[in-house]
């Protein structure tokens, strides 16, 4: 199925540590105002960009019935899973120390 229209991308913040990223997330929690998603999904467009290259487009069904559409660069997405996986592997504790 081809998608024939365009969405502005958006901006991606790469969160290495998400220990008290978002703060605000407390007062929406309060207000009743935070949605849940029922699912997340990530998908590939092959020329999603108007420069011919990959995008990544992803996608979260909300409980209220709302679909939310994110798109960013195929670049930008593989370099934000290589620092996830660099992070992840610092994190882990030496081969020696695992029984």
């Amino acid at each position: 199925m081809v998608l024939n229209w365009e969405i502005e991308m958006a901006g991606l913040k790469l969160v290495l540590d998400a220990d008290g990223a978002w703060p605000e997330l407390a007062k929406k929690i309060k207000q009743g105002t935070l949605q849940e998603g029922t699912g997340l999904q990530i998908a590939r467009l092959e020329k999603g960009m108007k420069s011919g290259k990959s995008s990544v487009m992803i996608r979260m069904e909300l409980n209220d019935g709302t679909t939310v559409l994110g798109e960013t660069s195929m670049e930008l997405f593989l370099t934000c899973a290589r620092a996830f996986t660099a992070v992840e592997q610092d994190c882990q504790p030496p081969p020696e120390t695992l029984n």
